[in-house]
This record gives C-alpha cells, sequence and structure tokens, in this order.
C-alpha cells in the first residue's frame, strides 16, 4: 500500500492546489500568511543557485514576487516544481531565513521582553548523575559523539525574571556570542530560583531552525508560567543524522538536572516540550533516561510530534497531497536526511571572515538588485503582448537571465492538459525519470506491519499482548494502482493481492511532467525505537513519564499522535490527546498571526502547567537491568496511573470517554486516556 502511494503521489498533478485554493482547508484568518509564503517560496526557488549571496537571493526574489502575486496557476506550477525534487538543502535555506539578523530582530521586538536571553556553549565534559532508583549510586553521562566527535552542545537560556544564579560567573563563562541583539531587559533585583523548568527542542524537520526562530513563543511560556525555559540548539542533518541530536539532546537534559543551580532553579520539577522533531526528541530523550536510571522528566508536553519517521500510507498522510506547508516529498527528504539516507549532493560551504563575506555579499547585492529590477520591470512592460500570452511570457522573462539555468530536459510522462512551460525554477541534478520500484520483498517490508487503518475485529481500542499495532489479516481498501514513470500500469506481481479498478470508465487524472523521486524507507534504522518511537516495544513505554500530545485535525502527522496515544492507553500510561481544528502543522510558530494560532498555543501552555500542578507524581522505575531480572513477577505499578492526570474527567472502571471541549473559544477534540 505505502509504495502504491508513494509511486501515485510522484505522477499525480498537485499544482493546482497550490494556487488560488492554497490553503483552504485551514482557518481564513491564516490563509493570507500562507499564500505569502508560497509567493516567497517560489521566488526564492527560482533564484535559489543563481546566485552565491544569500542576500543576492533575497533581493532577486523580491523583484521576481511580483509575477506569482498576479498569477496565481503561475505560482501553483512553480511551487509543485519545486516541491517535487528539490533536496533537502534547498528547504534547509528557505526555513533558515527566520534565522537571519533582520527578521529575528524585528520578532524579538514584537514578542514578550525578557530580562534573561543568554546562548550557552557547554563543553564536552562527563560527568555523574544519581540513580533515579537508588541515589547512592549514580550513572555516568558521556557528551556526544556520533558522526563528528565531541563538540560543545547548544542550548538558550530564557527567563522573564532574573533569578539567582542566571547571571553567575560560571554560567556566564559559558555565553557565546551572538553578534550585537536588541536587549531591552535590565539587571535589577534578583527572584528566588523557580521550583519548575522547561526543557525545549525546537522543530524543523530535523533539518533547519534553532531556538533564535521559536524565541516569541518561549519568551511567553516564560512569562505566562514564570519559569525559565533551556531550549537545545541540537545538531541538524544531513551533516549530523540520528542519533546526533538524540545525544545532545539527552546531555543537554543531564547537565540541566547538574546544573540546577545555574538556570535559576530549584531542581524540583521539569518538563520536556518541543513541537514537531522536537516532539519526537522529547519522547526519545525520556525513554533514554528510562533506559539509563537517570531521574525521568515529570511530564512531556509534544505538539503534533513526528512518531513514525517514513512515509507509511496513512489516513492523515494523504493530506499531504494538499499541505502548503509539508508536502510529502519534502516531509520524506526531511526524515531519509536524520536517518543518514539522503545523498549529499552539496560541498559543504567554506567558512570565510565576516569581512570578507560581507564585502562580497555587497557586491553581490547591487548586482542581484539591477538585474532583479530589469527583469521585473521588462516582465511587465512589454507592448507586444497579449492577455492570452501573459502567463508564459511573464515566466519566461527570467530565462534572459545570464546567471538562469541552461533548461530541463523535456519530460516523458504526459499530463492530462497543456502545462505552463514555465523553466524559472531548476532542480539541483538532472531531471531523470525513476525506473518502475520492484515489488518489496519481504524483509523489506519494515513498515507494513503498522496499520493504521480499523478492521473487522479491531471494535476496541485495545491491542493483544503482543501490541497494538498489528497488520489485518486483509489488506486495507487500495490505492487507485499506480503508474511507473512511463505513464503506463506496472504488472501486479501474482503474489501480491490483486488492484481494484483504478478509475471510473472515462476518466483519466492529470499527471505532472515532474516526478517526484521518491521511495518507502527501507533502513532499518528506522525501526529504532529511538527514532520511530511509535515502534517501540511496551517495556519502553512504559517508561515514559505523563505525555500531553497536541495534535492538529488536518496535520499529515496526525496517524502518529493518535496511533502513539492508543498505544500508551494499551499499556496504562497517562496520555492526553487534544486535537485542535483548521490549523497546519507548525501552529506555535504562528501564534502571533490570528486569534486561532494564539488559542492553540495557550492548550500548549495548559497543558505544561498541568504537569507542574499535578499532586501525584510519577513513580521512579527501576534501572532498565533490574528490571529485566523482574520481567516474570506481576506488575504491581501502572495502572493507577492510567486516568486522566489532569484529573478533570475520570471514568473509573470502564474505558474513557471521547468528548469535545472548548478552550478558550477555540475548537479542539480531546480524548483523555
Amino acid at each position: 500500500l505505502s509504495e502504491q502511494f508513494i509511486r501515485e503521489y510522484a505522477s499525480m498533478h498537485k499544482g493546482c492546489f497550490y494556487g488560488r485554493c492554497l490553503g483552504f482547508q485551514f482557518t481564513p484568518a491564516i490563509r493570507p500568511f500562507l499564500q505569502t509564503i508560497a509567493i516567497g517560496l517560489v521566488s526564492f526557488g527560482e533564484n535559489y543557485r543563481k546566485h552565491q549571496s544569500g542576500l543576492g537571493v533575497a533581493a532577486s526574489s523580491f523583484f521576481t514576487s511580483g509575477k506569482y502575486a498576479i498569477d496565481p496557476e503561475l505560482r501553483g506550477s512553480e511551487f509543485e516544481r519545486i516541491t517535487q525534487n528539490l533536496d533537502v538543502r534547498f528547504w534547509k535555506t528557505f526555513w533558515n531565513i527566520t534565522e537571519t539578523e533582520v527578521l529575528s530582530s524585528l520578532a524579538s521586538i514584537t514578542s514578550t521582553t525578557v530580562k534573561v536571553n543568554r546562548a550557552l556553549a557547554v563543553p564536552p565534559v562527563t560527568f555523574d548523575l544519581p540513580l533515579a532508583s537508588d541515589p547512592r549510586l549514580s550513572v555516568t553521562v558521556t557528551p556526544p559523539v556520533a558522526h563528528s566527535g565531541p563538540a560543545p552542545v547548544m542550548m538558550r537560556l530564557l527567563s522573564y525574571e532574573l533569578r539567582d544564579g542566571q547571571d553567575s560567573e560560571e554560567l556566564l563563562s559559558l555565553c557565546r556570542s551572538e553578534g550585537p541583539s536588541l536587549s531591552l531587559g535590565f539587571k535589577g533585583r534578583h527572584s528566588p530560583p523557580s521550583s519548575c523548568l522547561i526543557v525545549h527542542f525546537h522543530g524543523g524537520g530535523f533539518v533547519a531552525q534553532t531556538s533564535k526562530s521559536h524565541e516569541p513563543y518561549l519568551k511567553s511560556w516564560s512569562q505566562c508560567l514564570s519559569v525559565p525555559v533551556l531550549s537545545v540548539d541540537y545538531s541538524l542533518a544531513p551533516e549530523a543524522p540520528f542519533p546526533r541530536a538524540l545525544e545532545e539532546c539527552f546531555f543537554a537534559y543531564c547537565w540541566a538536572l547538574r546544573h540546577c543551580h545555574l538556570l535559576g532553579w530549584t531542581g524540583e520539577r521539569v518538563c520536556l516540550a518541543g513541537d514537531s522533531a522536537g516532539g519526537n526528541l522529547c519522547i526519545t530523550v525520556a525513554m533514554r533516561a528510562a533506559s539509563l536510571g537517570v531521574r525521568p522528566p515529570d511530564g512531556i508536553m509534544a505538539a503534533y510530534p513526528a512518531t513514525l519517521l517514513t512515509a507509511t500510507a496513512s489516513p492523515s498522510r494523504l493530506l499531504s497531497l494538499i499541505d502548503p506547508l509539508l508536502p510529502l516529498s519534502v516531509l520524506s527528504k526531511c526524515l531519509s536526511a536524520y536517518a543518514g539516507t539522503e545523498p549529499l549532493s552539496e560541498a559543504l560551504v567554506q567558512k570565510v571572515s565576516t569581512l570578507a563575506m560581507v564585502r562580497r555579499d555587497t557586491a553581490l547585492l547591487l548586482r542581484d538588485l539591477t538585474q532583479g529590477a530589469s527583469n521585473w520591470i521588462h516582465s511587465f512592460l512589454d507592448p507586444s503582448r497579449t492577455t492570452d500570452s501573459v502567463r508564459k511570457s511573464v515566466s519566461e522573462a527570467a530565462l534572459s537571465s545570464l546567471h538562469c539555468d541552461p533548461p530541463a530536459p523535456p519530460p516523458s510522462l504526459v499530463r492530462g492538459r497543456d502545462s505552463l512551460k514555465s523553466q524559472t525554477c531548476q532542480e539541483l541534478g538532472a531531471l531523470r525519470n525513476p525506473a518502475p520500484a520492484p515489488a518489496p520483498t519481504e524483509g523489506q517490508r519494515s513498515c507494513e506491519d503498522v496499520s493504521f487503518f480499523l478492521t473487522e475485529d479491531d471494535s476496541s481500542d485495545r491491542a493483544p499482548s503482543g501490541g497494538l499495532l498489528v497488520s489485518p489479516s486483509h489488506p486495507p481498501p487500495s490505492f487507485h494502482t499506480a503508474v511507473n514513470a512511463t505513464g503506463t500500469h506496472p504488472p501486479s506481481p501474482s503474489s501480491s493481492p490483486p488492484f481494484f479498478p483504478e478509475f471510473p470508465e472515462g476518466f483519466e487524472p492529470l499527471r505532472t511532467e515532474q516526478l517526484a523521486e521518491m521511495t518507502v524507507q527501507t533502513s532499518p534504522i528506522v525501526r529504532n525505537p529511538y527514532m520511530s518511537p511509535l515502534l517501540a516495544p511496551d517495556s519502553m513505554l512504559r517508561g515514559l513519564p505523563p505525555l500531553h500530545i497536541v495534535a492538529c485535525a488536518l496535520d499529515p502527522m496526525l496517524d502518529d499522535s493518535v496511533m502513539f496515544a492508543k498505544r500508551l492507553r494499551a499499556v496504562d500510561q497517562p496520555v492526553s490527546l487534544c486535537v485542535v481544528e483548521d490549523l497546519p502543522h507548525g501552529f506555535l510558530s504562528l501564534s502571533q498571526l490570528s486569534r486561532e494560532t494564539r488559542e492553540a498555543a495557550n492548550i500548549c501552555v495548559d497543558r505544561i502547567r498541568d504537569i507542574f500542578n499535578q499532586k501525584v507524581l510519577p513513580p521512579i522505575r527501576k534501572h532498565r537491568k533490574l528490571e529485566r531480572t523482574q520481567a516474570n513477577l506481576p506488575d504491581s505499578g501502572g495502572g493507577a496511573q492510567g486516568g486522566d492526570i489532569r484529573g478533570d474527567r475520570t471514568n473509573s472502571g470502564a474505558e474513557p470517554e471521547e468528548g469535545v471541549e472548548s478552550h478558550s473559544n477555540a475548537a479542539s477534540r480531546e480524548i483523555g486516556a
């Protein structure tokens, strides 16, 4: 099924979803923002690889954005071209625009003012922590070494109030310079240390962004909850694939436990919080802490987390066909980069001095401003154009640029209608038609044992003792028969189930001329429970602290959250799932845009507050080696922790009920277990 899903996605025409109707499924308040992002993306993609400077790309993108603003069909076509085959380094560059000094300074001005905002570089030094089950014993925490060897771990400390220890000489010695920055805070009297701490892991698909781009909502958290926030800037893929990020996040968590006096924290309660990729790291860090016997966090707040890092077919994955922020091809590239299977198609950029970079960028900026303005003006002032030829000529205006890449080879797949002949965005490599994917062998079907579809005997949410996620005895309703690169239907192997009829008679879907190069991830590393916690055994899930999941109803990752919550409920682990309506993946970073995003962000704040205010703390589990020696003994714990950890809705002796709850007028669905 996943193979069919990938092949169907690779060839179907998707440009219509990214033109006039882009973002139609989301709340109207954020649609203008999504349209702006789409215009910026296609303009950036047109000039990417044509210029050597980030400033040059931004300048040219500004002048070429006008044609995409007035022509939604052209914008949709170029959006499809970009999302199909540009590699992960393009997305890393585009998403990191929010890290630039200009945008980050603007965000800092409009966000909450905090008195402590320190970027830290913690040296890779080994230290000991007391064992959670027996403080007389200790466990040694070693620095991260995967892929690149020992190196400092980057963090950021945010605090709305200046607390004891946050301006100590020991902490100041760990501060790293970030260049000139706007700081409106001032030194005043010290507040006592907080009893709570948030350790935050940012999102970004494991490949982009840092704590700097997530500062606005982190500052708000620090103010609303009156707690310090320690955000970890872990190393990013593809340069640092799994498990480097996990090692650094776990080291940072242990360092916070060991040096609580530097963070303005008493060491009493700690919550792990993260969104998207950061939600995955929150869960896996807690699993690693349980396996090593380190004190577990008091709770986890994971917003739209990724718990299964492969492009497995599922109902919510179908949403990625029309999602403007997380298309399936982009999601697949990010997951492959984190798994270490994404090819490194570009050489690493050589480091240059700051002065040389400024001189180079200034010269290129002046050149690009002139060229971009010329192309933009000529594309609108050509008197020989007619109304019918606007769409093609406005796109071809940039082809006269001296920096233009050679035209792409003609596609071999014919679409159902004439497509736009714009070549303004060239792929990073030569376009080649992928060969038909061979039928997967028995050993390659690594993700087919995770089913997101209901079977006839799945009348209850409980699962057999072997686990919640089991393969159905019969295949789920099949997608339409996939087509290969030549546009024909591959013969179905005799061993596979027969395909259903493809389409109604006389109907043929539109096909794209830009085939996506995608495959189902078959690397065994994606089945590692520290990478895909949805596949973790029950024994590892029982070591997790109370978990709050805040998901989106229109998120391609929704099924990851639902199935993971069901797995935790099946082993009597405290978990709650809140699904917010009409918002896209990544709404935390959009919390300042609309009332709906602010209310959804407030739900996350309420979940963290619930963790800090819970009266009964989760029991400290023994070291895994000690657990294995008692594997045959009856389980005496966990059952008492199976209720909703907020305590606002209980249903003793029966299955928890599903209901609808309103949070500050934000429509959301709440499932407590």
